[in-house]
């Protein structure tokens, strides 16, 4: 795939992940990454966005779905220079959840992202939805 074909693809999904994040629903996750990466939070989703569509644009073979989350936490964290944070939430945030954690999250919004992508004939390979397998045709 192109760079500009990556660049495409980063556009198209930038305005899936503002969507869900800019929901009512979104609002309290929203808030807690304000509060761990500052003022960096729409700079932030930008990186985990740019960094998730290189790591499938880039990939030789295949990936797992806990690597590419653990690569664009690294790179996003990296380029908005955040600091140490891990994200806890309680207070019965979600319904049968006292915490969660922010890794498990984003895994989540990984496997939504790459659901998405192939759903909509965006995917530059195959994602094996219930092995958290993506392979490169």
């Amino acid at each position: 795939m192109a760079e500009l074909s990556a660049e495409s693809l980063e556009q198209f999904l930038s305005l899936f992940v503002q969507e869900r994040f800019s929901q009512k629903e979104a609002r309290g996750i929203k808030g807690i990454l304000k509060r761990t990466v500052t003022e960096h939070i729409d700079d932030y989703l930008i990186w985990l966005v740019r960094t998730f569509v290189r790591c499938i644009v880039n990939i030789e073979n295949e990936i797992y779905i806990k690597d590419i989350t653990a690569i664009i936490v690294a790179e996003a964290n990296l380029a908005t220079e955040a600091p140490p944070f891990k994200v806890k939430v309680s207070y019965n945030f979600f319904d049968t959840f006292e915490s969660l954690d922010f890794k498990l999250f984003l895994e989540s919004e990984v496997h939504r992202w790459l659901v998405y992508l192939q759903e909509k004939g965006k995917l530059p390979g195959n994602y094996e939805r219930f092995t958290g397998k993506f392979k490169r045709i």
